[in-house]
């Protein structure tokens, strides 16, 4: 495989591991990130969902939340609401052009 083009985690509260273990290919293919962020495990494993959110942020990814079937800009995680304790993230690298101009199709609705 020459590069990977996308990574999906969904770990129930491992997520960090999964990310600082793929750091060489974060680096070097800056894949799309596709996170559940769970507010109910990650405290569990001893990880705070903002802890996560900044060490994605400092590869250089912009963040979505996926609200309402569409993706939504933000600056730090948002606390789900009702009985939900997940929230889906997408996260584009910003040297990753072609993602960030596709992205205003999936504000219209994915």
């Amino acid at each position: 495989m020459d590069r990977i083009d996308a990574i999906k985690v969904d770990v129930e509260g491992a997520e960090l591991n999964v990310i600082r273990g793929a750091d060489t290919v974060i680096r070097r293919d800056k894949p799309i990130l596709f996170v559940e962020i769970n507010f109910a495990t990650l405290p569990a494993a001893g990880v705070r969902p903002e802890e996560l959110f900044r060490e994605i942020i400092r590869y250089g990814y912009a963040a979505y939340v996926i609200r309402s079937r569409k993706a939504i800009p933000v600056q730090e995680t948002i606390e789900p609401h009702g009985q939900l304790c997940y929230d889906n993230y997408i996260f584009f690298h910003a040297i990753a052009n072609w993602a960030q101009s596709n992205l205003a199709d999936s504000r219209r609705g994915l």
